[in-house]
């Protein structure tokens, strides 16, 4: 079991897009396909300011 911070997943989620303009084909492909994978995570902590509902 890990701990996904709403924040960190969403940082590494903005570095994933800066990625997927990458000109190299591999980078773009594994880039979104990170980005996929991480959109799908539900972080356990969110920032104390989220709104709520």
């Amino acid at each position: 079991m890990f701990n996904i911070y709403a924040e960190e997943r969403d940082a590494a989620v903005r570095r994933c897009d800066a990625m997927v303009e990458d000109a190299d084909p591999r980078v773009h492909r594994g880039a979104a396909r990170l980005r996929d994978t991480l959109t799908r995570i539900d972080p356990v902590l969110w920032p104390v300011d989220r709104p709520q509902g």
